[in-house]
C-alpha cells in the first residue's frame, strides 16, 4: 500500500512539472546611481558595481542607500548581494585633498607654499652698485621668462627652488655742475657730494640753491650735500639783496673801523700792547663778536652801529697751569653748535634761540662737524630759549611726537624711541592746541639714503622721480630724516589709486596693473588699508601692464 502511494505522488509531481504548474523564482531590481551595475537579479546573487569617474577636483567617498548588502561601502569598485527586494545604491564624492608645495626664492621675493598650478609673481632683489640682474637659475622650467628680474612661475606638483643671479656691470658716472659754488665733478650714482656756495658779495646774502634740487639735503643752506642720481644734474647758488643801509663799526685801540652791510663779517685786530702789558679783552658791543678774549676776532654786523674797544692789562706772572677762559654764551650767533658736558643733546643757535638737533643722523645730514660744538654750563644753556618744542605728548594720550622744523612725527613704538637714545623724562605733556599747531610729517628719508617716501598711517610709498615729488607741491625742507630702523618699521605699499577713483593698481617696478575687481583684490590677500591715493602725474609715470586677474 505504501508503494502505491509513493508512485501516485511521483506521477503528480512529474505531471505538474511537465505542464508548467510550478512557479519560477522572482527577480529584484538593483538601481546604481552615478555608477554601473544596474539591472534585475535573482535574490542571493553577488553583483559587481563600480562608481563613475569623479568630477574634477573630487574623489570617491562612499556608497549610500541600501548599503547593508554592499561588501565594502568605501570601495569605488565592489560587490552587492541581491536581497528579496528592490534596492538603490548611490556613489557619493568629496573634494580631493589639496596638496601644497614649497617655492624657495633665493636673492628675491616670492617664497611660500602654494597649490599646484598657482601662478606666483617673483621679484629679484634690487642690484647693488656695479651689478645688474642676469637670470634666474634652478627649476627654471616653470618660469615664464627667466631672463626677467620680475616674472612669474607656475608651481608644479613638487617643491622647487629658484635663485636670482647678478652680473658685474660698468658703473656709469654723471656730471654735477655747481654754478656759483664748489663741488662740480663726475660721480657714480648714490655718491653724496658736499657743495658750498661762494661767499656773497657785499650787500648780498645767500638765498637758496636752484636747479635739480630734489636730491639736495637742504637747499636753503649755503653748505650742504647732494646725492648723485642716475643722470647729469646742475645746481646754482642764488643770492638776495641785504638791507641797503650800512652800519658803522668803531674800533678803538685797533683796526677794522668802517661802514658795513647787515650780516657782513669783519675781522678786527687789537693794536700791539705797550711794553709790560698784554691784550686783555674787547669791551663795548661784544654781543656780535666770535671771541672777546682774542686780539684778532670776527664781528658779524648787526642792524645797528656798534663800538668795540681793545683793553690791556699788566703782563701776568707765569702760572704753572693757566686757567682756561670759559666759552661765552652764544648771542645771535646763528649756526653755533652748543651742548653741556653732562648731556649728549646738541643744539644749534637760530635767531638767538637754541634748536635741538634730535638725532646724530640729522646732525650729520645737515653737514655739521662734531668738533665744532662749544661746551656751555647748564646755567648758560638754560638761559637760552628753545626754538621749538622737542618731544611732546598730548595730556592723557600715549602718542609721543618728535618736532623738527615745525613738523611733528609720531614715534611709532618704544623700541624706536629708545633706539634714538631719547629720554622719557624729556617728553613734555601739552594741550591739544600745542599738538595741532605743528604740521604732521608725511615725507621721510632714511639716513644717508636718497630715496624719499610718502608716509600715511604707518605705510610708506616710494616717490620715484623729482617731477612727481614737485607735482604734489612738496618741499625738500619738509622731508624728515629718520633712522634706518624707523624706516624699516613702516610697511611698504605697492597699491595705489587715483584720487577720487575706485580703480586700484598694483605697482611692480615702473609698471602698473589694474586689479580686476574686489574679489581678485581679496584673493591676493591685499590690505585695503595699504592703498594710497596718488595724482594723475604719478599714475601716468607707470607703464600700463594690463589687468591683474
Amino acid at each position: 500500500m505504501k508503494v502505491i502511494k509513493s508512485f501516485i505522488l511521483l506521477c503528480i509531481l512529474s505531471c505538474s512539472a511537465a505542464f508548467g504548474v510550478l512557479a519560477a523564482s522572482e527577480d529584484y531590481y538593483l538601481d546604481v546611481t552615478r555608477g554601473s551595475g544596474s539591472g534585475s537579479y535573482a535574490p542571493g546573487m553577488n553583483v559587481n558595481i563600480m562608481a563613475y569617474t569623479p568630477p574634477a577636483g573630487q574623489v570617491f567617498d562612499k556608497w549610500a542607500g541600501n548599503i547593508n548588502y554592499v561588501f565594502d561601502i568605501y570601495a569605488s569598485s565592489t560587490k552587492v548581494t541581491i536581497p528579496e527586494s528592490d534596492i538603490v545604491l548611490i556613489a557619493t564624492y568629496k573634494d580631493a585633498p589639496v596638496s601644497k608645495y614649497t617655492l624657495t626664492v633665493t636673492g628675491g621675493s616670492g617664497s611660500g607654499t602654494y597649490t599646484a598650478g598657482t601662478e606666483v609673481s617673483i621679484y629679484a632683489n634690487t642690484p647693488g652698485v656695479g651689478q645688474a640682474f642676469d637670470q634666474w637659475s634652478g627649476d627654471i622650467g616653470y618660469v615664464n621668462d627667466f631672463y626677467a628680474a620680475n616674472t612669474k612661475v607656475t608651481v608644479p606638483e613638487g617643491n622647487i627652488n629658484l635663485t636670482a643671479n647678478f652680473k658685474t656691470v660698468a658703473i656709469p658716472k654723471y656730471s654735477l655742475t655747481v654754478n656759483g659754488g664748489s663741488g662740480s665733478g663726475s660721480y657714480t650714482p648714490g655718491t653724496v657730494v658736499n657743495i658750498s656756495a661762494n661767499a656773497p658779495a657785499y650787500g648780498k646774502l645767500f638765498d637758496q640753491w636752484t636747479g635739480d634740487v630734489g636730491l639736495v639735503y637742504d637747499f636753503y643752506a649755503s653748505a650742504t650735500r647732494v646725492t648723485i642720481p642716475e643722470g647729469n644734474i646742475s645746481l646754482t647758488a642764488t643770492y638776495r639783496d641785504t638791507n641797503a643801509v650800512v652800519y658803522t663799526l668803531s674800533v678803538n685801540n685797533g683796526s677794522g673801523s668802517g661802514t658795513y652791510y647787515l650780516g657782513e663779517k669783519v675781522t678786527v685786530n687789537a693794536n700791539a700792547p705797550a711794553s709790560g702789558r698784554v691784550f686783555d679783552r674787547w669791551t663795548g658791543d661784544t654781543g656780535n663778536i666770535s671771541s672777546t678774549t682774542s686780539s684778532t676776532t670776527i664781528v658779524t654786523i648787526p642792524d645797528h652801529g656798534l663800538s668795540l674797544t681793545a683793553t690791556y692789562k699788566a703782563t701776568p706772572a707765569p702760572a704753572p697751569t693757566p686757567t682756561p677762559t670759559p666759552t661765552p654764551t652764544p648771542s645771535n650767533g646763528d649756526g653755533t653748535l652748543i651742548k653741556t658736558a653732562s648731556s649728549t643733546k646738541v643744539y644749534v643757535m637760530i635767531g638767538g634761540k637754541k634748536k635741538w638737533i634730535s638725532t646724530p643722523e640729522v646732525f650729520e645730514q645737515l653737514g655739521y662737524q662734531w668738533t665744532n660744538i662749544k661746551i656751555l654750563s647748564d646755567a648758560e644753556l638754560n638761559k637760552i630759549a628753545d626754538f621749538e618744542d622737542n618731544l611732546i605728548r598730548q595730556s592723557g594720550d600715549a602718542k609721543i611726537f618728535l618736532v623738527t622744523n615745525g613738523i611733528k612725527r609720531h614715534i611709532p613704538n618704544p623700541e624706536i624711541f629708545i633706539d634714538y637714545g631719547f629720554d622719557w623724562n624729556d617728553v613734555k605733556d601739552v594741550n591739544v592746541s600745542v599738538v595741532n599747531k605743528y604740521k604732521t610729517a608725511f615725507l621721510i628719508r632714511a639716513s644717508k639714503e636718497p630715496s624719499v617716501y610718502y608716509l600715511s598711517g604707518g605705510v610708506r610709498k616710494f616717490i620715484p622721480t623729482l617731477e612727481i615729488f614737485n607735482s604734489y607741491g612738496n618741499r625738500m625742507e619738509d622731508v624728515q630724516i629718520i633712522s634706518k630702523k624707523e624706516m624699516e618699521s613702516y610697511t611698504i605699499s605697492n597699491l595705489v589709486r587715483l584720487s577720487g577713483s575706485n580703480d586700484i593698481y598694483l605697482i611692480q617696478g615702473d609698471t602698473k596693473k589694474k586689479i580686476y575687481n574686489a574679489a581678485v583684490f581679496d584673493r591676493y590677500n591685499f590690505n585695503w588699508d595699504q592703498v594710497i591715493d596718488v595724482n594723475q602725474t604719478e599714475l601716468d609715470y607707470y607703464k600700463d601692464g594690463g589687468f591683474l586677474k
